[in-house]
């Protein structure tokens, strides 16, 4: 027996296709939020940590390496001057691993042998 297709009401096959269509767009939001988005289609940015071959330094992100070192190149401080500083010094730093970077913090702040001891 042949369905009546009444106006304004899907036939079972598109309210497959609607529901199917809903499904998929609410998994993509779901990955997106489970990969870092902030909600509004932009993804969360990491700091990428920074070693300054210079001086040895590690910074936590290209902005604290920027403001860090940009009163030696004569730039204001402030958030975005990491990209005035590169053009001026293009082979001073070096993005290192956060695995790199945690190690490299734990090595600087280490005291100095024989800073801890009693002096008698």
């Amino acid at each position: 027996m042949a369905e009546k297709k009444v106006q304004g009401v899907p036939t079972p096959e598109e309210t497959i296709a609607i529901l199917t269509t809903q499904v998929l767009s609410l998994t993509s939001r779901m990955d997106a939020l489970e990969q870092g988005s902030n909600g509004k289609g932009r993804r969360k940015r990491e700091a990428k940590a920074v070693l300054d071959t210079k001086t040895g330094k590690v910074y936590h992100s290209h902005a604290a390496a920027g403001m860090a070192v940009a009163p030696e190149f004569g730039l204001k401080v402030h958030n975005f001057v990491w990209y005035e500083v590169i053009p001026k010094a293009p082979n001073r730093f070096k993005d290192i691993s956060q695995e790199e970077y945690t190690k490299a913090v734990q090595e600087q702040q280490k005291a100095p042998a024989g800073a801890n001891k009693a002096k008698g």
